[in-house]
């Protein structure tokens, strides 16, 4: 995980098991994560689309 903290970005070792990957349908879709990365929307419908409900994480200490 890498997370900002008093102006430096920091990484936090992780580990989990693997993410299970669920088939889902998108109903409507509002972001702006895209474009705010200054990159060209997406064209059309997406390919496909996947959730999960989560895993267990263990963080470590921040690195240095």
């Amino acid at each position: 995980m890498h997370n900002e903290l008093l102006g430096r970005v920091q990484f936090l070792p992780n580990v989990h098991p693997r993410w299970p990957l669920h088939r889902a349908t998108l109903l409507q879709c509002e972001e702006n994560l895209v474009a705010a990365a200054g990159l060209p929307g997406p064209l059309g419908e997406p390919v496909s689309v996947l959730y999960s409900p989560g895993v267990p994480v263990r963080f470590g200490r921040p690195d240095g």
